[in-house]
């Protein structure tokens, strides 16, 4: 279940365009220790690789992304090791972080394990930024579209995500 705190901000992003746009993670208290990080990573083919954000599929629709100038891309890599980047056109700063992941039928487990030294100052307010926060979200491959269900109010809400060539992370 996502937290209350963390959909207020969502929520808050979706109509005034705050600062956290993000609402990823998924707190899994429950989450074993076991699972993240894994030694031998469960990770379907399709997910290997850069997806950037596309857009977000609600009430059975797919929709643009709310803030037009947003560039949020995920990395995911053959050893179970992930990135996660964003910035905005047009602003200066970008947010980024490294972390483990696996899935587990279609749960995509995930924990951050350190974020960029040179990020904005305000990416720590973000939950997908605190080192050591471990997620859980319900993932699926849908019309060669990843999507991260991260639900609002009990109903499906999705990121969809579309391959690219390039993660826009500093180098």
């Amino acid at each position: 279940m996502v937290s209350f705190l963390s959909c207020i901000i969502f929520i808050s992003a979706l109509f005034i365009g705050g600062a956290s746009e993000v609402c990823l993670a998924q707190t899994s208290p429950e989450l074993p220790q076991s699972t993240v990080p894994s030694t031998t990573p469960s990770i379907p083919a399709w997910m290997l690789g850069n997806w950037k954000l596309i857009g977000y599929f609600y009430h059975g629709e797919l929709r643009p992304p709310l803030n037009p100038n947003l560039i949020l891309v995920f990395q995911f890599n053959a050893d179970g090791s992930d990135d996660l980047y964003w910035s905005r056109v047009g602003e200066v700063g970008f947010c980024e972080r490294k972390g483990r992941f696996n899935v587990t039928g279609n749960i995509y487990n995930d924990e951050v394990l350190s974020t960029n030294p040179r990020n904005a100052m305000n990416c720590g307010e973000d939950a997908d930024m605190q080192v050591g926060k471990k997620t859980s979200t319900e993932i699926d491959l849908t019309d060669g579209r990843f999507r991260l269900n991260i639900g609002l109010s009990g109903e499906p809400f999705y990121y969809v995500f579309e391959s690219t060539p390039d993660f826009p992370g500093p180098k």
